[in-house]
């Protein structure tokens, strides 16, 4: 069986940080690691505080799936109805305020109730 463990040379410079005990081991010396880059670090403090916020640090990974699965739907709801009701509600809002604001009524209401579209 060959020998796994690999001995530095007698030509490494002193400065190496490797060890090798007397039963052959070779131990290299502990570096920290290097912390992982801004974004990430940054995705990963708000991941955190999430999961702190909401208690899910102390539930089960089933548990953190329906929660998520809830919350990722309600989002969905809100961004569908903001995109298809809030156009036509804020042209609504305009004719009004121009009513109010002018007296006189535009008459121009959006037939599909999309406006801007």
């Amino acid at each position: 069986m060959a020998n796994l463990h690999v001995r530095p040379s007698a030509t490494a410079s002193a400065s190496s940080a490797t060890t090798v005990t007397a039963d052959g081991h070779v131990h290299k010396a502990y570096r920290p690691r290097q912390g992982p880059a801004p974004a990430r670090s940054f995705l990963a403090i708000k991941l955190k505080q999430y999961e702190y916020t909401f208690g899910l640090y102390m539930m089960e990974p089933w548990e953190k799936a329906c929660f998520n699965t809830v919350i990722l739907l309600f989002a969905f709801f809100i961004v569908y109805a903001v995109y298809w009701y809030l156009p036509s509600t804020a042209y609504n809002l305009v004719a009004k305020a121009t009513y109010y604001l002018s007296a006189t009524s535009t008459n121009a209401s959006p037939s599909t109730g999309r406006a801007f579209r």
